[in-house]
C-alpha cells in the first residue's frame, strides 16, 4: 500500500467535529496528528499550561510532539490505547489511527491530573521551568489550574475515541480505494465489490459495539447520548451507502442475481429490529411491525434482497420530517401455486408533493438501472429499491394522500415450501 495521508483521506472539518465534541465532553484535551507527529487539526481544549507555557517553549514543543509521537507507536506495538505520563508531567493519551497494519496518525491529548499536586510533583514542575526557561511560579500555577480526572476514565475515554478514530479512517480509505481502484475497474470490480460486503458487515459490528457504549455510557453521563447516536447514525447511513454501491458494482458488472431459500418472514424482521429502532430512536420515531396469522411460516425467495427492500423503504421514511410511528405490514394472498407477499412500508406522519411523488415514481419504474441520470441522483436509493423489486418479479408503488401519510406498497410473488 502506498503512503497514504490523514488528511486525504477523512475532510479536516470532520476530525475537527469529533474532536472537539470528545474534548468538551470529557474534559480533555485532543488532538490529531499525522504519522511524524504534525498536527492536522486545531487543537481542542488546551490548557494554559501545555499551550501557552509548554508548548511556546522550543525545546518544550519538540519534546510534546515526540512524546505524543512515541506514545502513539508504542500503542500500535502493544496493540492498545497508551494512557502515560508526558514529558512535563500531566497524564496524556495516545490513540492510534492504523490502516491495513500501517501507523497513519494519532489521537494525542489529556493534559490532566490523576491526583493533587503536592510537593514533589511541584519541584518537578519547578525543574521542569528552568529546563524550558519559563517561570517557575507560573508554571507551577499553571499545573494546578489543569483538570483532575480518574485514570480508569482517562483509559476508558481514550480507548473508545481510539475507536471511532479507527471505523472513521477505515470508511474513508474504504473510498480512497474505491477511486483508486476505478482506473482498473474490470480486473478489480470482483475484488472490490467482495471487500465492501466484508467492510459492511465489519462496520455493522462496530455499530453494534457503539450501540452497547452508548447504553452504558448514558447510565452515567446522558449528556454524553446525543453525541455517540449522532456519529452512530453517521456509520449507519455510510452502511446504507456501501451496500447500494454494492448492487450498483452487480449491475455495472451484470453479475445481479437472487439466492432464493426457504425462509420465514417473521425471522427477517426479527433480524432488522434492532438496527431499525435504534435508526428510528436516532430521528426521534418509532416503528411498529405486524404480520398476519396467516402468512405462511415457510416461503422460497431471497430473505436478503426482501431484508434489504424493508429497511431502505423505512429508511426513506425516517428521513422525511415525521412524528408518527412508521408501520410495517405483512400479508400474503394465495395464488393457485403461490402465494403474492405484501408488504407495507407506512408512515402517517407526512406527505409527498404530488410532482415529487411522480418523480419518485418514475425513478422507482426505470426499467434500465444505469440510465437513471444526475437529474435524479438524489433518488437513486429509490431506482435500487424498484430494480431490486422487479428481479423478484415484484411491484413497487409509493402513494401519498394530501391530508397527510405515505404508503410504499410492495407485492412479490413467492413459492410456499
Amino acid at each position: 500500500m502506498k503512503q497514504v495521508l490523514l488528511s486525504d483521506m477523512v475532510p479536516t472539518e470532520i476530525l475537527q467535529e469529533i474532536q472537539d465534541a470528545f474534548a468538551n465532553y470529557t474534559g480533555m484535551a485532543s488532538l490529531i496528528s499525522d504519522a511524524n507527529g504534525t498536527p492536522i487539526t486545531r487543537p481542542s481544549n488546551f490548557t494554559h499550561f501545555c499551550m501557552d507555557l509548554t508548548r511556546q517553549s522550543k525545546l518544550g514543543g519538540k519534546n510534546c510532539q515526540e512524546c505524543g509521537r512515541k506514545a502513539a507507536l508504542e500503542a500500535l506495538r502493544s496493540g492498545k490505547v497508551a494512557v502515560y505520563d508526558c514529558h512535563a508531567g500531566l497524564t496524556d493519551y495516545a490513540a492510534p489511527i492504523i490502516l491495513n497494519g500501517e501507523f497513519i496518525g494519532s489521537f494525542t491529548g489529556g493534559q490532566v491530573r490523576t491526583s493533587e499536586t503536592d510537593e514533589q510533583a511541584q519541584q518537578a514542575f519547578r525543574d521542569k521551568a528552568a529546563e524550558y526557561d519559563i517561570d517557575p511560579d507560573e508554571y507551577i500555577s499553571a499545573a494546578k489550574a489543569t483538570n483532575i480526572l480518574p485514570r480508569q476514565r482517562v483509559e476508558k475515554s481514550a480507548d473508545f475515541l481510539g475507536r471511532i478514530a479507527n471505523i472513521v479512517s477505515r470508511i474513508a480509505y474504504e473510498r480512497f480505494q474505491l477511486l483508486e481502484q476505478m482506473k482498473n475497474l474490470e480486473t478489480a470490480a470482483k475484488i472490490r465489490k467482495d471487500r465492501l460486503q466484508v467492510f459492511s458487515q465489519g462496520l455493522q459490528d462496530d455499530m453494534n459495539y457503539i450501540n452497547t457504549y452508548i447504553e452504558d455510557a448514558a447510565k452515567t453521563n446522558d449528556s454524553l447520548k446525543p453525541f455517540l447516536s449522532d456519529i452512530n447514525g453517521r456509520f449507519y447511513r455510510t452502511n446504507e451507502e456501501i451496500r447500494e454501491i454494492v448492487i450498483d458494482m452487480e449491475l455495472e458488472q451484470e453479475d445481479f442475481s437472487l439466492n432464493e431459500t426457504a425462509y420465514d418472514i417473521r425471522w427477517i424482521l426479527e433480524r432488522k429490529n434492532n438496527e431499525l429502532m435504534k435508526e428510528a430512536a436516532r430521528h426521534n420515531r418509532t416503528i411498529t411491525m405486524k404480520v398476519d396469522d396467516d402468512v405462511p411460516r415457510i416461503m422460497i425467495g431471497d430473505p436478503a434482497r426482501i431484508g434489504g427492500i424493508i429497511e431502505r423503504a423505512v429508511g426513506r421514511c425516517l428521513e422525511f420530517s415525521g412524528k408518527e410511528p412508521v408501520e410495517i405490514q405483512i400479508s400474503t394472498k394465495k395464488e393457485t401455486y403461490s402465494v403474492n407477499l405484501q408488504i407495507k412500508i407506512i408512515d402517517a406522519g407526512f406527505t409527498i408533493p404530488e410532482e415529487e411523488l411522480k418523480k419518485i415514481g418514475n425513478v422507482m419504474g426505470t426499467a434500465d438501472r444505469i440510465a437513471v441520470t444526475d437529474e435524479v441522483e438524489l433518488y437513486d436509493s429509490f431506482a435500487i429499491m424498484g430494480f431490486v423489486v422487479r428481479a423478484m418479479n415484484g411491484r413497487m408503488g409509493l402513494s401519498s394522500e394530501p391530508e397527510g401519510g405515505v404508503t410504499f406498497t410492495i407485492t412479490i410473488p413467492q413459492l410456499v415450501g
